[in-house]
């Protein structure tokens, strides 16, 4: 009994080793691919950093990016349609025109990011920090941002219809004429906000 209990231990621990190395073979492919021809629709990029990348319209459909760091990439006009950034951090990054529609961005850390022109809808973004962002002309209709972070963000002409900012933090942010329309805004902090013609309130 004691053999066989051995031999069990040496084959469960070879396949282990096999199937871990396998993943690890998997992300340098998957980066690889993303660098090179901008595909990486589905592919697992949790904690990769790819800080300064130059991957403009990349396809990121329904990728796994949890954790991962693009600090300061330039990503116009990605698609990252349902992927999942999760805790990810896009400091600084060049996301113009880039298309996060029902993507997942919970905790995920865009400060000082360039959305202008971005399709956020339906986006999931609670507890995001977009302090200083530039979120100008951006769709974020029907997206989440509760507990969210957005002090000092540019909302310019944003389309903000039925907007889920309960308890976000929008102190000094720029919402001039943007469509604040069945957004809902409880406890949410608007100190020193700039409300020019914002429809919806």
């Amino acid at each position: 009994m004691k053999k066989i209990g051995l031999l069990l231990l040496l084959v469960v621990s070879f396949w282990s080793m096999v199937g871990g190395n396998a993943a690890q073979a998997y992300k340098p492919a998957c980066v690889e691919r993303l660098l090179k021809i901008q595909d990486g629709v589905g592919g697992d990029f949790t904690d990769v950093d790819l800080t300064d990348s130059q991957i403009e319209y990349a396809n990121l459909v329904n990728a796994k990016l949890c954790r991962a760091v693009f600090n300061h990439a330039d990503l116009h006009r990605a698609n990252l349609r349902d992927a999942d950034l999760t805790d990810a951090e896009l400091i600084g990054t060049v996301l113009t025109e880039a298309t996060f529609y029902r993507a997942i961005l919970t905790r995920t850390n865009l400060s000082g990011a360039n959305l202008e022109d971005a399709m956020i809808n339906k986006g999931h973004l609670e507890e995001a920090n977009l302090t200083g962002a530039d979120l100008t002309r951006a769709n974020l209709r029907g997206s989440f941002l509760t507990n969210a972070i957005l002090q000092g963000a540019n909302l310019q002409l944003a389309q903000l219809q039925s907007v889920d900012f309960q308890n976000a933090d929008l102190r000094g942010a720029d919402l001039s004429y943007s469509d604040l329309t069945g957004a809902n805004l409880q406890g949410a902090n608007l100190d020193k906000a700039i409300l020019t013609g914002v429809k919806g309130l």
